[in-house]
């Protein structure tokens, strides 16, 4: 029933309107206990409950992976499995975050989002350097093969 609830909160916030200059919201709390005991992955509706969730895994020490994403996109639908798994096996250590781009624009432009599928990990609520393909220091990994998401994600969570 908890889980059901999350769910329906997670899914009914962009019906709501967020104010993060105010005491936490109901929302910030739900997203804040999410981010803590979750297992799935969080879709992020939009940049209020976004800033959320990064907001709310600094405070808990949790590095959050986010995969820019659309549904269109043939190499997003490929690796999306791969970030499915990986949410279920490190989803106690770490929070995984779906953006749609066609939905979130701003992050796109926030971000320097050029390309997807697009990963970014944060830590204490800044975006980290990881090695990408060619074993340069990135803060964004475009379009990974599965075997580099999982070394990613793997050293991300240690």
């Amino acid at each position: 029933m908890k889980k059901l609830f999350l769910m329906l909160v997670l899914v009914l916030a962009p019906l709501t309107s967020i104010k993060a200059e105010t005491k936490p919201s109901n929302i910030d709390k739900v997203v804040a206990s999410h981010v803590v005991t979750r297992a799935a992955l969080i879709t992020s509706h939009n940049v209020a409950e976004f800033d959320t969730i990064i907001k709310a895994s600094k405070t808990h020490d949790q590095a959050v992976i986010v995969k820019f994403y659309a549904h269109w996109c043939g190499s997003c639908n490929v690796i999306a499995k791969t970030f499915n798994e990986l949410s279920n096996q490190y989803g106690q250590k770490a929070v995984f975050v779906n953006v749609n781009i066609d939905t979130q624009r701003a992050l796109l432009k926030r971000y320097g989002i050029h390309s997807i599928p697009t990963f970014m990990v944060f830590k204490n609520g800044q975006p980290i350097q990881v090695t990408d393909r060619k074993g340069k220091l990135t803060t964004k990994l475009v379009d990974p093969d599965k075997h580099l998401l999982r070394k990613t994600i793997a050293v991300v969570v240690k």
